[in-house]
């Protein structure tokens, strides 16, 4: 099963039924995971638009030991920031795409704030733009998209992993996380490279059980 692999799990709730998300933030308590992912999209940063501080600000209300992991995937997530910490966020990713005004911008409003803060690469970005963040400021993560961010159910690029060996050695410090089309077979080969946190969606949501039997 894929819960036996000793990594962070993060089910990003973006897999799951959009009319039943309440059973779906269940199933996440149900198998004793401490935490979720949350996918939050502009339809200008990538193409598709998700939901926004409000369904964090409900998720934290009601399920409030549930840690929120808040993924920014916004052309501008320096207007989001603080609605989102207002919301409950744990730890909020930023992507290095971004210009270099907009995340340092991002990062000071994050450590002023004193939250866990990650940086976010896409699949074709080189690892050479996280070096000057992650000398610079405390990084809590990096989290490596292994599909072209937008839409959950995507086949997993393989092409990634050396990013990942890559960082773990120059790195060694720092938590790394995949993001896309995880399942068994794709978590243990991200796991081989270095990756100790994994996001998991349709296969948790749609395919794979994580629950306790």
């Amino acid at each position: 099963m894929l819960k036996s692999l000793a990594v962070e799990w993060l089910p990003s709730i973006l897999a799951a039924n959009p009319l039943d998300l309440r059973n779906a933030v269940e199933k996440v308590v149900r198998s004793e995971i401490k935490q979720i992912h949350l996918d939050i999209m502009d339809g200008h940063f990538v193409p598709n638009i998700s939901f926004g501080p409000q369904i964090a600000e409900s998720m934290h209300e009601v399920y409030s030991s549930l840690f929120l992991d808040v993924h920014l995937m916004l052309a501008r997530p320096d207007d989001f920031i603080d609605p989102f910490l207002e919301a409950g966020a744990g730890r909020i990713i930023l992507h290095a795409e971004l210009s270099k005004r907009i995340v340092t911008r991002s990062l000071k409003r994050l450590r002023d704030a004193a939250c866990l803060t990650g940086l976010a690469i896409n699949p074709e970005t080189n690892v050479d733009v996280l070096f000057p963040y992650l000398e610079d400021w405390a990084i809590d993560r990096v989290l490596i998209m292994s599909v072209h961010p937008g839409f959950s159910g995507q086949e997993f690029i393989t092409s990634v992993l050396p990013k990942v060996k890559m960082l773990k050695m120059r790195y060694p410090n720092v938590m790394l996380c995949m993001d896309g089309g995880i399942n068994s077979e794709t978590a243990a080969q991200s796991f081989d490279y270095g990756a100790r946190a994994l996001v998991v969606g349709a296969s948790f949501f749609q395919g794979l059980s994580f629950e306790k039997v």
